[in-house]
């Protein structure tokens, strides 16, 4: 049951060698384990110079999708690290810890992408904006991609107007814009939609009552607390759901009814606003806890401010927990546990503690104690001179020591709080006085993996290397041999898998056993792999079954067929969506969102290959590896070749019976425990060592 690929790909098998053995892959650091604003601490000031140079335009968002930066804008090149400039209109990707540029990540966007969301369960990107055709696909301002950034086609909505804002609760995907029609029904700046479909949602709370820039209309930012509970809206009108909530309102989702809180401090702080008194509310985003809000707006010295609210449990009536000067335009905002990061445009800071609502009509507002002088101004009398970004208290809202400055002429676009510190999107190319692009990403010290394998033995034996931890070996009786082993995505474990289907789990690997009932049918598993979703493992047989343990997918195998080689591997995606299994005759099976990028029969028809095939690696979603038991290599897709032992002129003392990735490539692993490093490190083998019993299987840290 080979399946044909979705796209035409062009197969390449390639045969010219590397010259090197362990050519070191970079390792840039791994994802933290915590929430995304709990950094405990402020982050540095100098961004990471290691990315992709968006060269022109402006960028509106950026999202961290799997182990990828999207990033998405108004914008036509990208300049690489070897400096050379390549087409990428309007979103393009970069690998989260080598700061590659994905090539492979291209949705063609025809106009304007303002928003990124990811979907609840991680697996979908969400965009929003002015588009109406992705990849040559009707998608109209609202669309969503899989891993591989192409359209999914079962999500499909007809927004009538540019989306500004879209956040998803793993059922419905809320939207906001100057939108008045959804699928051709009423819905004024605010709707759901169906994850899944696209199909519009009953959920109804329209934003009526515009106060903007001439009179304009439009819900400019959403965003959801973190216990899934409330739904946060901000707005340039005076009604949500014909309740009045000039600017902001917190809907309660598990009513679908605007909640009674609600501020009257922009029904009367507006009245002091430039252009005509229009309300120019920009972002909002809750505190990592979920007991405060933090909104910035844009409309004069006496209207451009950044204002702290608690999100209480619907008491009525709030007032603002505090107040602080920006004296120009604040344009985004990103809350973490230590600090309020502001992005906009200005040059000066004032904090001014909480401000009764009742008072704010004749509260003496200042102006900056001096014209903005690009890098030069300077704190006087209580005011903090801060360039275009600023950090304050979440506390007290008092500007912190934290100044790296930017460029940027009309504003910072959007700041993202993530695990490993800020994304920012900018419409200019400087952050710290180092040249970044209109994207920068600020990043905590990152906490650095040592690279590391483990090599198991028949005799469930487990041999470490590198910053592989021992945490024991698997105890077999001595009729039982040991088959598989898989490290858990945190690096902090293992499972051995043995000939009598018995389960080994060590440090933090899943300890769920096979249902009695999967087991029994005369097969032998030959490979396992955990969910990197932390859902459960999957347990390749010999005869093509698939035992899926836990919660995760059984998504088809090949059980029923009549194979012409036995199953050798299986290997899962980056998102537990898609599984592929390999035979010894090259032949590749694919099921779910993995596609058939190729296989040795389907390019060999007829061969019978001397040396069985043993082993299968993912470069990509587009393309893969294949490996001999001579140690040959065979890429399809758009896999790189990365080199063989043929290549090298290196015939190996015992066969190759496995590969798995490793850094920029993958590792080869012989029945003698000889390890053969292709694009990352090599940290030793057993080659030169006495064993009891054959190496059989290899798992990287």
């Amino acid at each position: 049951m080979n399946q044909a690929p979705s796209r035409s790909r062009q197969l390449a098998i390639t045969v010219a060698a590397l010259a090197i053995i362990g050519l070191i892959g970079s390792l840039v650091g791994t994802a933290r384990a915590n929430a995304p604003g709990d950094h405990g601490q402020v982050v540095p000031e100098k961004p990471r110079l290691d990315l992709p140079v968006v060269l022109d335009g402006v960028v509106n968002a950026s999202v961290v999708f799997h182990d990828m930066v999207v990033v998405a804008g108004e914008f036509s090149a990208v300049q690489l690290q070897d400096e050379s400039v390549v087409g990428r209109e309007r979103v393009m990707a970069y690998n989260i810890n080598t700061g590659e540029f994905i090539d492979w990540f291209d949705p063609i966007v025809n106009k304007e992408v303002i928003s990124l969301g990811v979907s609840d369960d991680g697996n979908s990107l969400f965009l929003g904006g002015r588009f109406t055709l992705i990849d040559g696909v009707t998608r109209h301002r609202v669309a969503k991609l899989d891993r591989r950034g192409e359209v999914v086609e079962a999500f499909d909505a007809d927004v009538e107007a540019k989306v500004h804002a879209l956040v998803d609760d793993g059922d419905r995907l809320y939207i906001g814009g100057s939108f008045v029609e959804v699928d051709g029904q009423p819905r004024s700046h605010l709707a759901a939609l169906d994850s899944t479909t696209g199909d519009l949602d009953p959920f109804r709370n329209d934003v009526t009552g515009g106060i903007g820039w001439e009179g304009a209309s439009s819900v400019r930012a959403l965003d959801l607390h973190p216990d899934g509970t409330r739904l946060l809206v901000i707005h340039s009108d005076t009604h949500v759901a014909g309740l009045p909530r000039t600017g902001v309102a917190q809907i309660d989702l598990t009513t679908d009814i605007v909640s009674a809180w609600h501020t009257e401090w922009y029904k009367h702080a507006r009245l002091r606003c430039a252009d005509g008194e229009a309300l120019t509310v920009r972002d909002v985003e809750y505190s990592p806890d979920g007991s405060f809000f933090v909104v910035v707006e844009k409309g004069h010295y006496e209207c451009d401010k950044t204002i702290a609210f608690p999100t209480a449990d619907w008491p009525g009536l709030e007032q603002n927990l505090w107040v602080t000067s920006m004296f120009d335009s604040a344009i985004s905002v990103g809350v973490s546990d230590s600090a309020v990061y502001v992005g906009g445009h200005f040059c000066y800071t004032k904090a001014l503690g909480p401000i009764h609502s009742d008072d704010v009509a004749d509260y003496p507002f200042e102006d900056k104690p001096e014209v903005c002088n690009p890098f030069k101004n300077e704190d006087r009398d209580g005011f903090s001179a801060r360039y275009q970004l600023a950090a304050l208290d979440p506390v007290t809202g008092e500007p912190l020591d934290w100044d790296p400055t930017t460029n940027v002429q009309v504003g910072v676009y959007d700041i993202e709080v993530i695990e490993r510190g800020l994304l920012l999107s900018l419409d200019r190319d400087q952050v710290n006085y180092k040249t970044t692009g209109r994207h920068a990403w600020i990043e905590i010290e990152p906490i650095v993996t040592e690279p590391g394998y483990y090599l198991l033995g028949e005799s469930g034996e487990v041999f470490t290397f590198g910053g592989a931890v021992d945490r024991g070996d698997a105890q077999l009786e001595d009729h039982l041999r040991a088959t598989a082993i898989d490290t858990t995505g945190t690096g902090d474990g293992y499972i051995v898998v043995a000939s009598d289907w018995s389960v080994h789990p060590f440090g933090d690997a899943p300890t769920v056993t096979p249902d009695a009932g999967d087991l029994g049918q005369g097969d032998v598993p030959v490979d396992v792999r955990i969910d990197p979703l932390n859902r459960g493992y999957w347990i390749f047989s010999d005869t093509g079954r698939v035992v899926s343990v836990g919660d995760v997918p059984h998504l088809g195998d090949v059980s029923n067929l009549d194979l012409a080689g036995a199953v050798i591997a299986g290997e899962v995606n980056s998102v537990g969506d898609g599984y592929r299994m390999l035979g010894t005759d090259g032949g590749v099976f694919s099921f779910g969102t993995d596609r058939f990028l190729g296989s040795i029969p389907e390019v060999l028809p007829g061969v019978t290959l001397q040396c069985p095939i043993v082993g299968l690696v993912a470069s990509s979603p587009n393309g893969y590896w294949l490996v001999g038991c001579d140690g040959g290599v065979f890429a399809f897709g758009d896999a790189p070749f990365v080199g063989s032992l043929p290549g090298l002129g290196v015939t190996p003392v015992s066969p190759v019976n496995a590969m798995v990735p490793y850094g920029a490539g993958y590792l080869l692993i012989a029945g003698d425990g000889g390890v053969f490093a292709f694009g990352g490190e090599f940290l030793g083998s057993l080659g030169d060592k006495e064993l009891t019993s054959e190496i059989i299987a290899i798992a990287v840290v």
